[in-house]
């Protein structure tokens, strides 16, 4: 199993998440799951590693529609690979 995410990251995960104007819970845990690459129901979902790179992609959007952007493209990336 691998380690849960520390306390410190969902912090900073939530903190940025709102700072991007995304403030409702269900479209943080949409956003949550596409950045970690798999579906989460809370942030006590997530892995150290899964908040690392979830993390990692926020630090570079300065904008919702920034952010909206990455989702949308990770999102299709993710679709493909699966089909």
């Amino acid at each position: 199993m691998s380690a849960p995410a520390s306390r410190a990251q969902v912090t900073k995960i939530v903190a940025t998440l709102h700072e991007l104007d995304v403030r409702h819970r269900a479209e943080r845990i949409y956003v949550m799951g596409v950045l970690g690459g798999r579906e989460v129901s809370s942030t006590n979902d997530l892995t150290k590693a899964e908040a690392s790179r979830i993390i990692d992609t926020l630090s570079r959007c300065t904008t919702n529609a920034e952010l909206q952007a990455v989702v949308h493209h990770t999102a299709s990336h993710l679709e493909r690979a699966s089909a």
